[in-house]
């Protein structure tokens, strides 16, 4: 990688550059794994869980993304709302106060969205489920509701 990079700074041409850096963030990028397991390369894991979606039809494949909770996978009932899996994650998770309330984040393209309480988990899926991996990735954060 290191060579990239000096290949990368060795041209002043500035079209001739930007070619280079192109062609390092698309290598870059091919070279990336998913988040799910690192050992095994995002094909595996579309393969892994249309496996799931064939086999389980009416659930969805989520992974948690945070250290506040052990089990970081899911397969999920398509028709519970956002709060019923809230509930169920927060039953889950061991050193939580009951001042804190958590937030559900759902990743779309990596960006963070925040979606109503009584949206359906499906729905969801279907609007924010990873190109990559078909897995739903989902970020919790707490804070503080009593100051």
């Amino acid at each position: 990688m290191v060579a990239y990079l000096l290949w990368l700074s060795d041209d002043n041409n500035f079209q001739h550059s930007l070619f280079k850096y192109l062609f390092f963030l698309i290598y870059i990028i091919n070279q990336m794994t998913s988040i799910y397991n690192i050992d095994k390369p995002v094909d595996k894991n579309m393969i892994k869980s249309k496996k799931l979606l064939d086999k389980y039809p009416d659930k969805c494949p989520i992974i948690i993304i945070s250290d506040l909770i052990k089990q970081k996978k899911y397969l999920v009932p398509r028709d519970i709302t956002v709060t019923m899996f809230q509930q169920i994650i927060r039953k889950r998770i061991d050193k939580i106060h009951h001042s804190k309330a958590i937030f559900l984040f759902f990743m779309r393209d990596g960006q963070p969205i925040l979606h109503s309480a009584t949206t359906m988990i499906g729905n969801i899926f279907d609007e924010c489920k990873s190109s990559k991996d078909g897995f739903l990735y989902v970020k919790i954060d707490t804070e503080n509701t009593f100051g």
